[in-house]
């Protein structure tokens, strides 16, 4: 059960750190550490006394737990010495030696993946160019992978998903915990159609130290990330750190505005070299041989599903604004299990309308608004026209 020996020795050391890797590469695997005496330790570079004291205690039965609770929940397990273990990541500086997942673990190795993330509070052009661009990518077999939060990162998975095509979803917790709460149907269409990953054990909650930790996977598992949005102290600019640091493709989506504090970090980013992207053929050529000559899978978009199309940034006029309707209770019978923020949404929608709009008329969050409208697209019951504008189906 060499799981339990790489469960382990990742226990032993704090998440996102070098030595794990470092450790179990030099002595051969995980299991060669625990046999070891902490003494006779080949010299690595970073292991301290510390370390070598917890390395030391040899104590199995957290690992143990960690087996037992992936068993239960149906969580698949991948070590540095699976064969299905990500290539990709096998070459960055500090590599997770467990992944946990949930889905098809044949994405982590196609030929092309592409991360595609955005801010948390995407504006509608850069939740549009997040779905847009994905929808694109995944048509042309490419793996879209991104980070599940609400914003940039949602509609690019939505995007994939609507292509029929492959995507992978990194965690920055668990991947039994339910979080964001706003994602709940996404991630699970992502683990049933696609991948769901994470280097955290089951149960593990979210935390601020994570999300940076989880940024160098997004990066590490893609050949090149794309930033849609991000102001200056966006989360998406240290995944833009560390896709450099790994010397990935940094691919940028030229601001809407180049005066507004929504897209200053772009605005950075592309002063100081980033590849900017007018089309998604600007991602394309930069992989053209290697697509050419690959045994891609090219998805046929499920039946229903309309191409996602880039619209004209000029929007529609405003219509004026109808009261919020009250819930009605033979409605509510008539759709999948809708509460809250989402029912308040499908509620309000009449027509064609912008994602703002609904905003303001419901009086909520345009990003949880967002969130909503994804997740009603995903029960099919309402339909994304581009450009932020929605309708029931």
């Amino acid at each position: 059960m060499e799981a339990l020996y790489w469960i382990w020795l990742s226990q032993c050391f704090h998440v996102g750190d070098h030595l794990a890797a470092a450790l179990g590469q030099a002595m051969g695997g995980a299991e060669a550490v625990y046999r070891t005496k902490p003494e006779d330790f080949p010299e690595v570079t970073g292991l301290h006394p510390n370390h070598l004291a917890v390395l030391g205690k040899k104590d199995l039965s957290s690992a143990r737990r960690v087996l037992e609770q992936c068993r239960a929940l149906g969580i698949g397990i991948l070590t540095w010495q699976d064969p299905d273990y990500p290539q990709r990541l096998r070459h960055i500086y500090n590599p997770p030696v467990v992944l946990y997942y949930l889905g098809d673990v044949s994405l982590l190795n196609q030929p092309v993946s592409i991360g595609v993330v955005g801010s948390r509070s995407s504006s509608d052009y850069g939740i549009n160019t997040a779905g847009v661009l994905a929808y694109q990518l995944a048509l042309q077999g490419i793996v879209v992978v991104s980070g599940c939060a609400v914003g940039g990162d949602s509609r690019a998975h939505h995007g994939a998903l609507r292509a029929g095509g492959m995507t992978i979803g990194v965690e920055a917790c668990g991947l039994d915990v339910n979080y964001p709460t706003q994602n709940t149907r996404l991630r699970r269409a992502i683990a049933r159609k696609g991948l769901l990953l994470s280097e955290l054990e089951p149960g593990h909650p979210v935390n601020k130290h994570y999300f940076s930790v989880r940024n160098r996977l997004i990066s590490g598992l893609s050949d090149g990330v794309v930033i849609v949005e991000a102001p200056q102290r966006s989360g998406c600019l240290l995944t833009a750190r560390s896709t450099l640091e790994q010397s990935r493709d940094l691919f940028c989506v030229p601001p809407r505005d180049i005066f507004s504090r929504q897209y200053s970090g772009v605005v950075g980013l592309l002063r100081d070299g980033a590849k900017p992207v007018f089309g998604v053929e600007d991602i394309l050529n930069e992989y053209r041989e290697r697509l050419e000559g690959a045994d891609l899978r090219i998805p046929t978009p499920p039946a229903g599903s309309r191409p996602v199309e880039p619209v004209s940034a000029a929007k529609e006029k405003a219509r004026p604004a109808s009261p919020l309707a009250q819930p009605d209770a033979d409605l509510q019978k008539a759709l999948p299990p809708l509460s809250g923020i989402p029912l308040k949404v499908y509620q309000s929608l009449n027509g064609v309308m912008q994602a703002n709009e609904l905003a303001e008329l419901t009086g909520e969050d345009a990003g949880k608004v967002n969130a909503a409208l994804t997740e009603l697209e995903l029960d099919d019951l309402v339909r994304n026209l581009g450009g932020g504008r929605y309708e029931k189906r």
